[in-house]
């Protein structure tokens, strides 16, 4: 037996040994670790304390988790790390506490360092398996976390996990660690509720939660880092208790906010106020958070208004709580567009949109809301601000579409079972659909605004990434399938029917092609290629004659032979590779609009484009043979190429 045990000890030795070099490939590196854990499984618990006498051979296998977790394949490493935790929990006692403690001490180390950013996440995982495997209580880490950190000074335990969480929430800074930063956090607070429910102990004082006060300096130490909290820490702790999440908004400020009236300015510091917002955002978004609003009369059904997800307005009274959701009423909200730090704008304008049930219609003052600061909000500098504030008119436009959508279906079917019993019931839900159809209708309107040639370039790049949005929804039925989002095809339909390619709409595309912007040009030409009423000149003489913009042609749509003839007067006047650029994506367009016959009479078939161009391709190839330097400066040739090309 003592030879086997040895032998065994030596092959181990050998896997391990691989499993930490630094030389072998990940598959490689994988076969190791696999050939460790099957050895680790198979032997019985008895065998392998015989193994495992001392504490080298389990630490230079541990050693392989930290320091080549980065360059191993990661389930390998998981199992690895499960079959080590597995085997330290059957060592004898004396030895268990020993290793556990030099593991601690070593995890510590490194988390406590946080100049290592690849030992941090192992570290960190290391932990979180320690405490969700049961090899270690949440009140012994964090006795030893505090002995480490503080060098054994008297601590309360509720001092103790608070520090723990401290350094724990400093790890969510980091990109890269955010994600296991933020698992290993709910595992600790998990773990300390359920110490508290069995025994009663560790209490916070004015029944704040363990974590309130380590999150909230966390985040005022690294407010930079307020967006990864958001995104990996916030949905996950709100819930695991309802009831912690309201205790931590009140902390906040959350009644004082609600106290002030319309439009006051908060007394609270920036810091609070937007984490505030920020966590409301989450809950929104989560489900935590609910807004209220009036849409109906005081005689509409309330069985009704709840199958269609609205509450009854209900005066007095602008927070309200169950066991499960906040309730706030939709005027709190509204001003939040309006407010001076971008955070809360956008905190504002997710409130507002977001709703964990998308047939959920919106309130007639979110929508006013949206209505009085679009415009400012589409003015935004900030790139990161105009792609936040983009993805929530997304969400706005899909809750729209299929809001109305539940609406008219609804009408429809209360109308064919003849529900003569609630005519006001039937009239109110008339009256919402009316006004989220009258907001669509004023939406295009806004966005049409934002095209003319004087607006600037970030209102250009909103409008036109929200009519691409809305193009792309359904709404307009002359827009071919084939440019249709994958969920405008499903079978949810709008109601009703707008045309989005207005004369005036399409007039201000066609001279956003010739923008000095090229995301601006290149969203211009997206949307023009999904009109297909745009019609082209069948008059060859038209073309290369007009020097002014048609107004509209018989059909009310813009003639686009006659575009390119002022189009390219002007890229010849200028030699400016923005308006070639220009000139190539409308040759673009009227080539598709061009028909297939090989006649090239008429600039109207696509063999008379290619043989236009090529035609004054050679004539500037003439001019530049005889006088080089009139080529150059009138007849410049790379809007020809790229409309070849």
């Amino acid at each position: 037996m003592l030879t086997n045990n040895r032998q065994l000890r030596i092959v181990l030795k050998s896997f391990i040994k691989t499993a930490h070099r630094v030389d072998v490939t990940p598959s490689h590196r994988a076969a190791a670790t696999n050939a460790i854990c099957s050895i680790l499984e198979v032997q019985n618990n008895g065998h392998l304390q015989d193994v495992f006498q001392g504490e080298d051979l389990p630490l230079q296998a541990f050693d392989v988790v930290f320091d080549r977790s980065d360059v191993a394949k990661g389930k390998s490493m998981r199992q690895l790390l499960l079959a080590l935790i597995n085997v330290t929990k059957h060592q004898e006692p004396i030895l268990k506490h020993r290793l556990v403690n030099t593991l601690l001490l070593r995890t510590f180390s490194i988390i406590c360092r946080q100049s290592d950013q690849v030992k941090g996440k192992a570290a960190l995982q290391v932990l979180s398996t320690f405490l969700s495997q049961g090899l270690i209580g949440i009140e012994q880490l964090a006795r030893e976390f505090s002995d480490f950190e503080t060098n054994g000074s008297e601590a309360s335990s509720v001092e103790q996990i608070q520090q723990l969480l401290q350094r724990l929430f400093s790890w969510v800074d980091n990109r890269d660690t955010a994600r296991v930063a933020s698992h290993t956090i709910l595992i600790c607070v998990r773990e300390w509720n359920a110490l508290k429910f069995t025994d009663g102990k560790g209490q916070v004082p004015k029944g704040l939660p363990i974590w309130v006060h380590p999150l909230i300096r966390s985040i005022q130490e690294h407010p930079e880092a307020l967006q990864e909290f958001k995104n990996q820490v916030f949905p996950q702790l709100f819930a695991i208790n309802a009831a912690d999440y309201l205790a931590f908004l009140e902390h906040l400020g959350l009644q004082e906010v609600h106290r002030q009236d319309h439009g006051s300015v908060s007394n609270l510091t920036s810091e609070k106020e937007i984490i505030l917002y920020a966590s409301l955002q989450v809950g929104k978004e989560t489900g935590l958070v609910a807004d209220t609003g009036e849409f109906s009369e005081p005689s509409v059904s309330y069985r009704l208004l709840l199958m269609l997800h609205l509450e009854p307005f209900k005066c007095g009274r602008r927070i309200e709580t169950d066991k499960q959701t906040i309730r706030i009423q939709d005027v709190m909200l509204t001003k939040l567009l309006s407010h001076s730090s971008q955070t809360i704008r956008l905190a504002g304008l997710s409130l507002i949109v977001s709703s964990t049930s998308v047939t959920r219609p919106l309130t007639r003052n979110g929508l006013n809301s949206i209505k009085r600061n679009l415009y400012h909000l589409f003015a935004e500098t900030d790139p990161n601000v105009r792609g936040d504030t983009f993805r929530f008119m997304q969400q706005l436009i899909d809750r729209m579409h299929a809001a109305m959508a539940y609406l008219h279906k609804t009408i429809a079917r209360s109308t064919t079972a003849g529900a003569s019993a609630l005519p006001s019931t039937t009239n109110t839900l008339d009256t919402i659909l009316h006004t989220h159809w009258a907001f669509m209708q004023w939406l295009l309107r806004f966005l049409s605004a934002g095209l003319r040639p004087g607006a600037s370039y970030q209102r250009h790049l909103c409008s036109l990434k929200v009519l691409l949005t809305i193009a792309q929804s359904g709404i307009d039925t002359s827009i071919p399938a084939q440019h249709l989002s994958k969920h405008s095809l499903r079978q949810i339909k709008w109601p009703s029917q707008l045309s989005i390619f207005t004369p005036w709409i399409e007039r201000s595309l066609l001279d956003l092609t010739m923008d000095a912007f090229d995301d601006v040009r290149s969203l211009a030409g997206t949307l023009l290629h999904m009109n297909r009423h745009l019609q082209a000149s069948t008059n060859v003489r038209a073309y290369r004659t007009s020097t002014i913009f048609a107004k509209a042609s018989e059909s009310s749509h813009i003639d686009l032979v006659r575009f390119i003839s002022r189009a390219e007067e002007i890229m010849l006047s200028s030699s400016r590779a923005d308006h070639a650029d220009g000139v190539s994506r409308t040759y673009a367009l009227l080539f598709q609009q061009a028909k297939d016959q090989e006649d090239d009479s008429t600039v109207m078939t696509k063999l008379g484009i290619v043989r236009h161009l090529r035609n004054f391709l050679e004539n500037t190839i003439e001019i530049a043979e005889k006088d080089l330097h009139e080529a150059i400066h009138r007849f410049p040739i790379h809007g020809t190429l790229a409309s070849i090309r």
